[in-house]
Order: structure tokens, then C-alpha cells, then sequence
């Protein structure tokens, strides 16, 4: 202070004065709060008037003068949120051990950039960034200019950029690329359309700040653009529109900071319904259960009053572990894609359970948790039992002696007799057969199908056998920490969407959608930010000196010690405005899903005056949405149960009540199959059907496998989509197709030749065009079906089948050639060759459908290549 009096006034705004700033921000500032002290004590360099020394007080009060400034000072905009960001500031310079941290992370990141260019050709992968950055590389640059830049500067009229809002500095780079050699007057437009109060995507690297800067410039890049404000809104009905101006205008703030990523709020005019309609509602509950009963509640009333869509949209699938069950229970239909997760559902973690007693029989842990789960159900005394006696051995290997079956309950004895046998197979062939097969025929025995949930669980089962079978190796896991991973990324089908059900998904993934009802439940729920990361770097656009680079690693460290990192911490807090700023506009996005309702749930704490006993609804957790929209909606928000009765901090609500212990009878036993359906097929009633393919090669069976394929796509998409120019544009594709079955190189230009021939001749033969045609009843390729032949249990893939003028057609597509000189012969041939086999296909369809069957071999490549014959397949 006797500095700045020296000086005669403030510090100089540049670097140079950053401490002087920094220690004014401290002196006027409360702690850690963007507030001005109102306490100016001797502490702060204020002592009382002395009374002595001025008796009169004709002195002036410096404390007084202070007082008055300070009012002054409150009420200039955007002083207060300035000093205090002096505070957080970094150094103008790294320390050495952060510098050479830094230096060496410049030095090794081209390395492991090139590694992961290695990685990538090795697998034949790419991922969202690499391709950015192939496109910035084939185009090069303005001074060095790539081929293909030269030809879309000849080709490139108009340039349209949809959701600009979201771009990164890599698109915004491509952007100049593509418009680098435009000229002023020369036609060429540049259309960028979205809505910055939209930006969502800053885990995708999206900066709306690119954005907020083409509005402030009027350019995007070097080309000039002309910003047109859109204010009218033709999704939602007037209430909903009054409601967010009225709270949003609040929640975003008036003006734009690109610096911070703050978007400032532009209000919207309603065009849809009057004023008098649903307004939307804010909902306070003491507990999950009253939330959800009210989102339940939302539903059906939203169904009643005939609403074709409906959404529940949260932050992140964990906000819906109470809610997607509570819509089962209730048999309420709806849809969540990829949000409900099958490794959260107690049959998938009793089958990874399964899988790791079976593979680490050591794992005493997956013992217990396997004589734990509902096809064994022991009481914590019959557990505790068991896991004294295998202090000296395994779990499983205990529940083998006599002694420890002899102290169990009686209960408990029959429970793990069940479990022994059941499990005695799948210990003998351990290792001898996939492991899959393994814990499928373990799972089956212990009871595993009747200790899910319905559908979900069953389909949960099958998709985790099908990972186990892609992850299991001679019999074993390779890796068991990747067998959970993977088993944390599947999740429930999602049911077909039907008016009136439900969509459930997730905040992210709803924008751009419309809803009738829109709930937005667990305002109050946070979501994880891990840990933190080794470095932290930002981007920053100069008008001197272009694009510059910001970075920091986590903590400098000097021997054992390490201490924070300014530069790191700085860009902490610029991260951490930015994403409070983002989670605003992430619940703007939701509100404006409604198109007519609107309802905001959220659990708050219940707050109890010491003095008073009066109890008030308490402030939300400060990383949670609610905290961003408190300020606004707090006002607005009525409790649907009142503050005054009994809630969840009573402790007798806090008491733990332990869950009921799920489990089968103990004398349960699986339903026995049909005696006369065999469980597997007899080796030699297939091979006694086998055709002898003499000519079948490899390079014959890849021909015939990727023609096949390429058959049932032409079907699929309708022959009106293939013309001759797409299937020559295929010869690349085809290639790559026969590449991965297997054709070395010097034969895949004629096996190439080949596949297309049998698509150009299927396409231009009228008969194959008929094959082919999508409006046959019951059309479908390459269905495969098992079915009962014989008396076994076959399955088999159909080329092509239909139903025609009340004939069901089967029909195999065969890519075979013939260069000799009767092709009549050759035909009647190839009939007899796969008559049994055909008919084999036709007997097994005969269980699925009554309609008359004929059959038929279709080859493209052979003059008159048709036969075709009934067949009675009884």
C-alpha cells in the first residue's frame, strides 16, 4: 500500500504488476469468494478513530472513506469478478522443475504420436481425431497446398458448417483449409449455423468460445460472415417459453465471456399455444423414493392426457439406478439406449462371480460371493463356517470335506450338496473346453436362469457369454481386468419406441429431440471427475501471434516433495468455469426439449434451525445441476412434501435396514428338456447330406462368401439403389472384403473381377432382379435357422427365401462358373449335387411355415443358370 501511495494511484495493467494486484485482490477480497470484505478492522488497516488525537472529529475517517469507496466500487459491473480472477492468475514464467517437466513432455509427445501411427497401421484402426488430422494432412496448407486442396479449390462452391457451436480448433482448422484460397467477390459462401447456448461437447474438445468470437468479428477465419440472430421458437408451447427467459436469463447471465466459455442468455418469442397452458414445475423431495414416485406419476398423468412422447432425461446412467426399475415394477414400457447397465444388474455380477471361481479357484472372495448368490442363498453363519475352513485350502474345496458339511444348518448342507454337483462337471473339464461352454452349462446347473429378472437378464447372460467367448483363451481369461471392463460396456436392448412409452436417455444424446413431457430427475446428483490428469493445456487464439499453447503438468517435484503448480492450478479454475458454465447450458438444452410439460425433481437435504427447530429445505451440492439453477428456480420451487414432516434426517429414517436375502428353495431343481429332442446333432446325419466341393479352393469359398454378402446388401437396400456405377465402385471394397478371407494378393484382382461379375450379371438378369425384388412377402437373406432334422437339432443358413403367389421359395445363389460346352449337363449336375441339401433347408423351414415349398439353385455366372424343383419336406 505504501507503494501504490508512492506511485500515486493502481498498479500498471500488465504482467509486470501482477503481485501488486494479487495482493490488493487478497486485502479487499473475503477468501476464496468473489465478495468485497464488509469487516475493515485493525487487522486490516483500520484501527478505530483515535479520539484523543481528534476530539472533534474534524479529521476525515480513512475507514469511512473506505467504506464509501468500497460502495462505489460494487456497483461497477464486472469489478468484483475481475479482481477476484487476479487471484488465480499463474506466474508469468515457469519454475525450473516445471519447465522441465514441460520440455520433456514436448520432446516425447512426437514420439508417441508416431507409436500411435504404428498402432493404428498395425491394426487397421483410426479413431475420430486421427481422421481429422489425415484430412488437414492430404489438404496441406495454403503456402503448400496437397492435390486434394487444389482440386476442392476448383470443385467448392459453398461451405455449410452445421452446430458450429461445438467445433474445435482442429475443425476450425479444416474450415481455413478448405476456404484458405477464397477470394473477397469471387461467389464462394461460408454458411456456419448453431447455437452457442447449445454448446455441450466440451469433452469432445468443442470450444464455444470459436463461436462467440465469429459473432464478435464477424469473421470466421479470413472469411467475412454476416451473424443473423434467430429468435423465435417453434418447438415449445408460450409457458414453457416464458419460463425459461424467466430463469435462464438469470442461470446464463446477460452478457458473453469467451474467455470463460460463458454464453450469454438471448431470450426467444413463443409462436406455438396461448399463456394458459401447464407451466413447468420445480419439485423438492426429502428422499429417492418420493422423486421417483413423482416421476412415475409424471408418466402416467403425461399418458393420460394422451402424450405421444415422453422423456426422462438425466446427466449421466447412474442418476437412473432407482428410476428404469421403478418403470418395470410399474409396467411402464420404455426405451433407454445404452443406459441401463447389465453390469449393474445382480445377474451379471453373479455370473462374473461364477466365472472367476471357476478360473481362480484361489479367489476366496468369488467363493463366498458364489455361495452367496440366489442359486445358493447361505446364511451369513453357514458362511462364516466355510470361510474358517478354507483358511487352510479354497472355498471350493472346502465344501468338499465332511467335517465342514457336517457343521453347517441343515439348510445350508442341502444348499451346498446342490451347489457341489452342479458345479462338479464344469471343475473336472476345466481347461478342456472353451470357457464359455464351461460357465454357460455351471450357470444353467446352479439354477442361473431362474435367479434373473425376466428378458433383460437373459439377454444379459447371452451377451456376456458372447464377450467371454471373444476374451477366453485354451479354456482361461487372458486378462481378467479386461473381461470386467468390457463387461461394463453392455447394456440392455432398448425396446422399439410406441407412442406413448417412455424414452429415457441421456441429456447428450436428446438434443436436437422434441418431447410432449420432458422430467428432468436427479438435479442434485453429481458425477465422478476421476482423477486428475498429468496435464492440463489450453489454446488461445492472438491476434499477434496466432494460436498459442498453454501448458502445465500436474506437480512439480523437487526430490520427495511436490508442491501445486500455478500454471496447472490456473488452468484448473479456467476448467472448472467452463465446466459450470457447460452444465447450464447442458440443462438449457433439456428444458427446451419440452414441447407442452415440464417438471424438475431433485433430492434436497432437510435443514433444522438450532434455535427455532424450523426446518428449510438446504442448499444444493455445489458441483450438482440444481446448484446452477438454484438461484433462479429456489423462488420458484415448491415442495411437494412439506418441510415439517418427518424426513430422512430423523434417526430413525437413518437406521439401516439390511435387504432381504434373495434366494432359490433349496430343493429347487432345473426343468428337465423334451427326452426326445437331442442336444446336439449326430456328426454323421449332417455328413451324410455333405456336398463334395471338389472345386472349392479357398479363393473359390471367399468368392462365394463376399458375393453372398454383397447379394443380401443389394435385397437389403432395394435394387433401385445399385446401378452399375456403384457396383464398379465397389472394386476397392471387394478387394478388402477378400483380403480379410484370406485371398492372398496376386489372386484378388480376378477373384475381385469375379464378385463383380456376379453382382452386374444378378442385376442386370431379370430373373435376378426377381430374387431380389423387395416386395415378396416374407423376404429374407441369409436367414439362418435351426430347426429338428431327422430327429437332431441342425442349423443352417438360407441364401435367398420368399414368399411368392402363395410359394415359399428357397433359393441357394451358387458363384461357381462352367467353360465347358453343354451347360445343360453341367446344370442337371449341380441339381442331383445339392438336391439333399437344399431339401434338408426346406424341411427344417416346413416347421416355421405351410405354404408349398419349391427350391431352387440360381447361378449367375452360367448361361441359363436356373433350376428349380418342388419339394414335398415332410
Amino acid at each position: 500500500l505504501t507503494a501504490l501511495a508512492a506511485q500515486g494511484g493502481w498498479p500498471s495493467a500488465d504482467v509486470a504488476a501482477l503481485e501488486q494486484w494479487q495482493t490488493l485482490a487478497h486485502w479487499m477480497l473475503v477468501k476464496d469468494k468473489p465478495q468485497l470484505r464488509r469487516r475493515w478492522t485493525k487487522s486490516e488497516g483500520f484501527p478505530p478513530d483515535d479520539k484523543k488525537l481528534d476530539p472533534n472529529g474534524l479529521r476525515p475517517s480513512p475507514k469511512a472513506a473506505m467504506l464509501a469507496w468500497l460502495d462505489a466500487a460494487r456497483a461497477v459491473p464486472g469489478f468484483v469478478a475481475a479482481l477476484h480472477a487476479v487471484r488465480t492468475l499463474p506466474p508469468a514464467r515457469y519454475s525450473d522443475a516445471a519447465w522441465a517437466f514441460v520440455a520433456a513432455t514436448l520432446a516425447l509427445l512426437p514420439t508417441l504420436a508416431a507409436q500411435l501411427q504404428l498402432v493404428f497401421a498395425r491394426t487397421g484402426e483410426t479413431d475420430f481425431s486421427e481422421a481429422t488430422l489425415r484430412a488437414l494432412t492430404a489438404l496441406g496448407d495454403a503456402e503448400a497446398p496437397g492435390e486434394l486442396l487444389l482440386a476442392a479449390d476448383l470443385s467448392i462452391a459453398h461451405v455449410l458448417v452445421d452446430e458450429f457451436q461445438d467445433t474445435s480448433w482442429t475443425h476450425l482448422e479444416l474450415i481455413a483449409r478448405l476456404t484458405s484460397g477464397w477470394m473477397p467477390g469471387d461467389g464462394r459462401t461460408l454458411f456456419a449455423v448453431g447455437d452457442p447456448m447449445q454448446s455441450i461437447y466440451r469433452f469432445r474438445e468443442a470450444e464455444v468460445r470459436i463461436f462467440l468470437d465469429a459473432q464478435a468479428t464477424g469473421r470466421i477465419n479470413d472469411v467475412a460472415v454476416e451473424c443473423l440472430q434467430l429468435t423465435r421458437n417453434f418447438r415449445s408451447r408460450a409457458p414453457v417459453v416464458t419460463w425459461i427467459n424467466t430463469v435462464f436469463q438469470e442461470v446464463l447471465g446477460a452478457a458473453s465471456d469467451p474467455a470463460r466459455g460463458e454464453v450469454g442468455y438471448a431470450p426467444v418469442l413463443a409462436t406455438r399455444g396461448h399463456a394458459d397452458g401447464p407451466v413447468p414445475t420445480v419439485e423438492l423431495f426429502a428422499d429417492a423414493a418420493g422423486e421417483t414416485a413423482s416421476a412415475l406419476q409424471h408418466v402416467r398423468d403425461a399418458q393420460r392426457d394422451g402424450a405421444e412422447d415422453i422423456a426422462i432425461l438425466v446427466r449421466s446412467r447412474a442418476h437412473l439406478a432407482s428410476i428404469l426399475p421403478a418403470l418395470r415394477d410399474a409396467g411402464i414400457p420404455f426405451t433407454a439406449v445404452d443406459l441401463e447397465a447389465l453390469s449393474e444388474r445382480l445377474a451379471t455380477r453373479d455370473l462374473l462371480t461364477l466365472t472367476r471361481a471357476l478360473t481362480q479357484p484361489a479367489d476366496g472372495i468369488a467363493g463366498l460371493a458364489l455361495l452367496r448368490a440366489p442359486w445358493c442363498g447361505l446364511t451369513l453363519d453357514d458362511l462364516l463356517i466355510i470361510a474358517n475352513a478354507a483358511r487352510k485350502s479354497t472355498v471350493l474345496a472346502a465344501i468338499d470335506h465332511a467335517e465342514t458339511l457336517a457343521q453347517l444348518s441343515e439348510d445350508g448342507r442341502a444348499r451346498v450338496t446342490r451347489v457341489r454337483h452342479a458345479l462338479a462337471p464344469a471343475l473336472i473339464t476345466r481347461g478342456r473346453i472353451p470357457l464359455q461352454d464351461t460357465v454357460r452349462a455351471a450357470w444353467i446347473a446352479l439354477g442361473g436362469p431362474a435367479c434373473g429378472d425376466g428378458d433383460v437378464d437373459v439377454d444379459g447372460a447371452s451377451r456376456f457369454f458372447t464377450l467371454l467367448a471373444a476374451q477366453a483363451q485354451g479354456g482361461d481369461l487372458r486378462d481378467w481386468d479386461e473381461i470386467v471392463l468390457l463387461a461394463d460396456k453392455l447394456y440392455a436392448d432398448a425396446a422399439p419406441a410406441a407412442p406413448g412409452s417412455v424414452q429415457v436417455m441421456t441429456l447428450h444424446k436428446a438434443k436436437g429431440l422434441e418431447f410432449d413431457t420432458v422430467i428432468l430427475p436427479g438435479l442434485t446428483r453429481t458425477t465422478r471427475h476421476g482423477t486428475s490428469p498429468p496435464l492440463r493445456w489450453r489454446l488461445r487464439e492472438q491476434a499477434a501471434r496466432g494460436k498459442v499453447l498453454l501448458l502445465a503438468p500436474l506437480h512439480a517435484r523437487t526430490g520427495a516433495t511436490s508442491t501445486p503448480e500455478p500454471v496447472y492450478e490456473y488452468l484448473k479454475a479456467i476448467d472448472a468455469d467452463e465446466g459450470s458454465a457447460e452444465l447450464a447450458r447442458l440443462m438449457y438444452v433439456g428444458c427446451t426439449r419440452a414441447k407442452r410439460c415440464l417438471h424438475l425433481t431433485a433430492v434436497v437435504k432437510i435443514q433444522t434451525d438450532a434455535k427455532t427447530q424450523a426446518r428449510s429445505w438446504g442448499d444444493p451440492p455445489s458441483q450438482s445441476a440444481l446448484a446452477r439453477l438454484w438461484p433462479a428456480v429456489a423462488p420458484l420451487a415448491q415442495p411437494v412434501d412439506p418441510p415439517t414432516t418427518a424426513t430422512s434426517d430423523d434417526p430413525d429414517a437413518r437406521a439401516f435396514i439390511p435387504p432381504p436375502l434373495l434366494r432359490l428353495p433349496h430343493a429347487w431343481q432345473a426343468a428337465m428338456p423334451p427326452a426326445a429332442l437331442p442336444l446336439t446333432a449326430a456328426p454323421d446325419a449332417i455328413a451324410a447330406d455333405a456336398v463334395p466341393f471338389d472345386w472349392a479352393q479357398a479363393t473359390a469359398a471367399a468368392i462365394g462368401t463376399v458375393a453372398h454378402r454383397m447379394l443380401a446388401e443389394i435385397a437389403h437396400d432395394g435394387l433401385a439403389a445399385w446401378t452399375p456405377a456403384r457396383v464398379t465402385a465397389c472394386r476397392e471394397r471387394v478387394d478388402v472384403a477378400l483380403a480379410g478371407e484370406g485371398v492372398a494378393a496376386n489372386s484378388r484382382a480376378d477373384a475381385t473381377a469375379r464378385v463383380l461379375a456376379v453382382l452386374q450379371r444378378t442385376l442386370d438378369d431379370a430373373r435376378g432382379r426377381w430374387l431380389l425384388a423387395a416386395e415378396h412377402a416374407e423376404a429374407r437373406s441369409e436367414w439362418a435357422l435351426a430347426g429338428v432334422n431327422n430327429g437332431v437339432v441342425e442349423h443352417v443358413t438360407l441364401d435367398r427365401t420368399f414368399v411368392a403367389e402363395g410359394v415359399r421359395w428357397i433359393v441357394d445363389f451358387k458363384t461357381g462358373r462352367h467353360d465347358g460346352g453343354d451347360a445343360t449337363a453341367f446344370l442337371d449336375r449341380e441339381q442331383e449335387r445339392y438336391r439333399a441339401q437344399l431339401e434338408r433347408y426346406a424341411r427344417i423351414v416346413r416347421g416355421l411355415d405351410a405354404h408349398p415349398i419349391r427350391l431352387a439353385l440360381y447361378f449367375p455366372l452360367v448361361e441359363g443358370g436356373w433350376r428349380e424343383w418342388c419339394c414335398d419336406a415332410a
